[in-house]
């Protein structure tokens, strides 16, 4: 055997060997780091990132807004006149049609989410939220200029879709991003969002619930446009 090339090969493992150890070293101290970074310190090294964790965050109030006004707006006596039937002296709506108000858009939030994981990871995060964007829209509008049950129910269907995607991908995409030091911050402000939401539906049924026209049911979906047409304009701009 060769001596000169036995040491050659000694001295690169010997050199392989201090890479590696090098390499668990940065590692270290940059986990390190991570841990010991105040949420402030976090904010302001990153603050671009923290912002699309609040766009993300602020997409989840669309989910949560429209989980809420499936539900209140049965309760609506203008919305029973127009959607139910006369029956001993009040409208009323039919429990065939309030189970597939409320169940057909929890079924496509369903198929929704699963799907969402091999789009997204086939087309991207953001062209994901912009399809599911576009498809809220559409079911908004359908919800809105809805005059019938089944156009009614299909609004409802449909943004089942986009707020199965919505809920999926915008989770998805924060703990991709999010610094280790804003986890917990960002992950309450989640939880926060999913209460804004229905807290809105409240107020607003609370406001325009006793109205004599269609505008005591309609307020709520017209003010989803509010909520959907502000992550509409940022998204754009949402880095992959």
């Amino acid at each position: 055997q060769n001596p000169q090339a036995t040491a050659m090969d000694s001295e690169k493992q010997s050199a392989f060997h201090a890479e590696h150890e090098a390499e668990n070293q940065l590692a270290h101290l940059a986990n390190q780091e991570d841990h010991e970074t105040s949420k402030i310190q976090a904010i302001k090294k990153n603050p671009w990132v923290f912002g699309w964790c609040l766009f993300a965050v602020w997409t989840v109030i669309l989910v949560s807004f429209e989980n809420q006004a499936s539900g209140n707006i049965l309760g609506i006596p203008e919305f029973r006149k127009d959607f139910g039937s006369y029956f001993e002296g009040s409208y009323v709506l039919s429990a065939q049609w309030q189970s597939a108000f409320s169940g057909a858009p929890v079924a496509s939030q369903i198929v929704g989410a699963l799907i969402c994981g091999q789009l997204s990871d086939l087309i991207g995060r953001k062209k994901t939220i912009i399809i599911a964007l576009a498809m809220s829209f559409a079911a908004i509008s359908m919800e809105f200029v809805a005059t019938t049950n089944p156009l009614f129910f299909g609004g409802k269907f449909l943004n089942g879709f986009a707020v199965g995607t919505l809920q999926a991908v915008t989770g998805t995409y924060i703990r991709e991003i999010v610094p280790l030091a804003l986890r917990g911050l960002v992950t309450c402000l989640i939880a926060l969002s999913y209460t804004l939401g229905p807290f809105c539906v409240a107020l607003i049924v609370n406001s325009t619930g006793t109205y004599t026209n269609r505008w005591a049911y309609r307020a709520v979906f017209c003010s989803q446009y509010g909520f959907a047409a502000i992550s509409a304009i940022f998204v754009w701009f949402m880095p992959e």
